[in-house]
């Protein structure tokens, strides 16, 4: 007898476009067991996502089709066929999902009890009592402390990983067999991160339930998964059980997968990329084999900014009538150097991207002080000075704008000098410097990828060739092989043109891969800082110990 739950066979599915159809699965097979954790892994536009949607039935029939000779068995039986109430009692009861953006999947005029509670009643059938006492039992089971207080909240209340915790809550109240993950600790803390896959690894062995566990780094899989199902371009490249894809994996594409993220242990001039590296067909040791990037400061480098206790605080309304401060930064002091990247790492709410906001001059400083080099004073207050790249390139620009204006915008407020052509020119000269086409200058930002959007975002930043550029989360959101090409765009950047970096990422091993000093924060005070292969051989500190071990490692990459 049989084992699986699930059995995907020669799944085709076509998006209609105005064009015609568009073919993103192309004869996808996998099975997934009782008990086990399937993860599919692949870029963006890989037919993961797709995948999954198909198995819940909740593919828009007016957008796709899928091919008639296509099966969705479970448990035996093709579940493509079945009327829409039938799917409807399969999913959540049977078969529960975890989406990517807890933010967007719960609803925000509702707590997240009554979001609860209508689950629980919805499959299990339960009494509004017993519904109430259920989800209480799940929100204690998921972690979330203070339950009793915390189910009357709105998911504004809650942090990035309490509302993952909620989405998990959610997704197995009707005590599913099967759970599919899709993407749940994107742009999460590695140290959140781990805990949520922690739980997600607890609970399938409490339940004896089976994952379907999508994501783009393989890396993160490594650890949890019994199987990996490898995809790119909507067809299966490689399948096989988690060992002996990260020893032996025998496709090209799988084996660029697993170069592309950077290394704890070695620092090539450049990360592989996946397009170059299956063009090279090369071996999985190419990149240790590359030349090492050297990194630290030296005596003789050039101070450009001097930071001196800067702080930050807000008022926070504590009842009624009282007010109290919130420190987000305290008294943090560091130096930017030349040509040099200052990493600053630390998990959400420890002060990163308000000390990042304060240095671009985005925020004023409640206290403290900042002192240029003596040639830079001049540039004080001056977009030419210092300019920030942010999380996500898709908000910060211009909808409205085709990339030509958006690239053209800070040349007409801040280089009047220059004539029509001459902006043309530097507009042109822009995009071939973040490795994109002039074709491209026509488009709007929504029809490019998030790699291409965070491109013209960085186009737009070195305009005005700053001395210093802060890069707050600027890759957290990508997937592993384009976070290697916009890392490699930034490092040649800065080759050619001398600029300070301040990086800012929660990943310990991205920063390591661009800094030459780590600065480590925790609740708006710096705990370490130092050399950043210092910092990563040997961490002083407990918290900082406890972020380099929560790094996924999957199998000694």
């Amino acid at each position: 007898m049989s084992t699986s739950l699930l059995q995907v066979q020669d799944l085709s599915v076509y998006f209609k476009e105005a064009q015609g159809t568009k073919q993103v699965l192309n004869k996808v097979s996998f099975s997934v067991d009782r008990g086990q954790t399937v993860a599919l892994v692949g870029e963006s536009g890989s037919g993961k996502s797709v995948s999954a949607l198909a198995i819940m039935g909740l593919l828009p029939t007016d957008l796709a089709e899928i091919e008639v000779n296509s099966q969705i068995n479970w448990q035996g039986n093709n579940i493509l066929h079945l009327a829409k109430e039938q799917h409807r009692k399969l999913r959540g009861r049977h078969i529960g999902m975890i989406f990517q953006d807890p933010m967007s999947s719960l609803n925000p005029v509702m707590s997240v009890g009554e979001q609860l509670i209508e689950g629980i009643q919805l499959h299990l059938g339960l009494s509004a009592r017993q519904a109430y006492e259920r989800a209480i039992a799940l929100l204690t089971e998921v972690g979330i402390p203070e339950p009793e207080r915390r189910i009357h909240a709105y998911p504004h209340e809650l942090s990035g990983g309490q509302q993952q915790r909620v989405m998990i809550a959610m997704a197995i109240c009707g005590e599913p067999q099967l759970l599919i993950a899709d993407e749940p600790t994107t742009a999460l803390d590695v140290t959140i991160q781990r805990q949520i896959l922690e739980l997600i690894k607890l609970l399938t062995k409490e339940r004896h339930m089976a994952v379907l566990f999508i994501t783009h780094d393989l890396a993160l899989v490594g650890e949890f998964a019994d199987q990996v199902v490898v995809m790119r371009q909507g067809v299966v490249r490689e399948l096989g059980d988690t060992e002996h894809i990260f020893k032996e994996a025998v496709d090209s594409y799988t084996k660029a997968l697993l170069l592309c993220r950077p290394s704890l242990t070695h620092r090539p001039l450049h990360l592989p990329v996946v397009e170059e590296m299956m063009m090279m067909k090369s071996d999985r040791n190419t990149a240790s084999h590359q030349e090492e990037r050297q990194r630290g400061i030296r005596p003789t480098d050039e101070m450009v900014m001097r930071v001196r206790k800067v702080s930050k605080n807000f008022v926070q309304q504590d009842g009624l009538f009282k007010r109290k401060d919130f420190f987000a930064v305290k008294e943090v002091s560091c130096d930017i150097y030349r040509g040099k990247t200052l990493g600053i790492v630390g998990e959400s709410g420890s002060g990163k991207t308000t000390l990042g906001l304060m240095l671009s001059g985005i925020i004023p400083m409640s206290s403290g002080t900042i002192e240029y080099h003596e040639e830079l004073k001049k540039l004080e207050g001056s977009p030419a000075l210092i300019q920030i790249v942010f999380q996500n390139p898709y908000a910060s620009l211009n909808p409205r704008f085709t990339v030509f204006q958006i690239l053209e915008e800070p040349l007409l407020l801040h280089r009047p000098d220059l004539r029509v052509e001459q902006r043309a020119e530097e507009v042109v000269a822009l995009m071939h410097l973040v490795g994109l086409n002039e074709s491209m200058l026509s488009r709007y930002p929504h029809e490019f990828s998030g790699g291409q959007r965070q491109r013209i975002a960085i186009a737009r930043c070195i305009a005005l060739k700053p001395t210093i550029l802060v890069c707050d989360e600027s890759v957290s959101a990508l997937d592993v092989s384009v976070q290697a090409q916009i890392l490699n765009l930034l490092q040649d950047l800065q080759d050619r043109f001398n600029i300070s970096l301040i990086f800012i990422s929660h990943d310990l091993s991205v920063v390591r891969y661009m800094s030459d000093e780590i600065m480590v924060m925790y609740q708006g005070t710096v705990v370490e800082k130092g050399n950043s292969d210092q910092i990563i051989a040997h961490p002083q500190q407990p918290y900082t110990q406890n972020l380099i071990t929560s790094i996924p490692k999957g199998y000694a990459i």
